[in-house]
């Protein structure tokens, strides 16, 4: 067997390895949350993620992949050299899943990015020094590292005041969650649309502009909402004892109406 046919082998295996990691890692990061609010058992976040995951490396994965191939360490340095090139990326993965897989280890939440990047780094760093680095490209993804948690907590505290304000703050919690469900499906359905139509369509050929993308990404929206709202308008407890949508307690026939402070006693008074 020839060594090439051997090193495409060991980076298919290694590019394996990779994706456990971000299953391990990457993956309980996302659905921690879901999983931790039993919003989603462990098996269905699994299931969903697995499937999500598909759809987003192959509809918007492109603009990442190129970044990370030819936007940290400049591929044409290596032009008289390609085999220093091919090995330099084969170690950067691997050394990337050894230290996620160490994260993993010690229980440490990690992005596989950030891990991935630094190893381009250390690769370009070791082989051809400091010109090889495309430094404005880094410089704007390290600006994203900062910038990504903060816009996050920011979002996160202004939907988190509206949900107290008009669910966890109301007389009756659960009845108004079923109204503010819908709008909150909506937006996050506009966004989701957005992404795939404006940048993942690209990569099979269609290019629709901004105003386009918005439409539809809007149409989309709504039609997520109007079918959420549908569907609550069906929704039952599945646990005796759990409020109704009318905020009354059931248990078997017998029906009492509790305050607020009896349904949810862990809510901020």
């Amino acid at each position: 067997m020839e060594f090439l046919t051997v090193f495409i082998i060991a980076t298919y295996a290694v590019g394996l390895y990779m994706a456990w990691n971000i299953g391990a890692n990457d993956l309980a990061n996302a659905m921690g949350t879901s999983v931790g609010s039993k919003v989603l058992t462990v098996r269905n976040a699994v299931i969903l993620a697995a499937v999500l995951n598909l759809l987003g490396a192959v509809l918007v994965g492109t603009q990442v992949t190129e970044t990370v191939q030819k936007g940290i360490v400049d591929p044409l340095a290596y032009v008289a050299t390609p085999d220093t090139f091919m090995y330099g990326a084969f170690a950067a993965l691997l050394a990337a899943g050894l230290c996620v897989t160490a994260a993993t280890h010690f229980q440490l939440p990690v992005s596989t990015t950030h891990a991935v990047i630094g190893a381009m780094v250390g690769f370009g760093l070791a082989t051809k020094g400091i010109s090889v680095i495309m430094l404005p490209t880094l410089s704007r993804v390290v600006l994203s590292w900062v910038i990504s948690p903060l816009a996050g907590g920011v979002i996160a505290f202004f939907i988190f005041y509206l949900i107290k304000r008009l669910v966890l703050d109301s007389l009756q919690p659960l009845k108004s969650a079923i109204k503010v469900l819908p709008y909150m499906v909506c937006m996050v359905g506009m966004v989701l649309a957005l992404s795939m139509i404006y940048k993942g369509l690209k990569n099979i050929g269609l290019d629709f502009p901004l105003s386009t993308a918005l439409f539809i990404s809007v149409l989309f929206g709504i039609f997520v909402g109007l079918i959420t709202h549908v569907l609550l308008r069906f929704y039952k407890p599945k646990i005796p004892g759990e409020p109704d949508i009318s905020g009354n307690f059931r248990i078997g026939s017998y029906c009492k109406e509790l305050s607020r402070d009896e349904q949810y006693p862990f809510v901020e008074k």
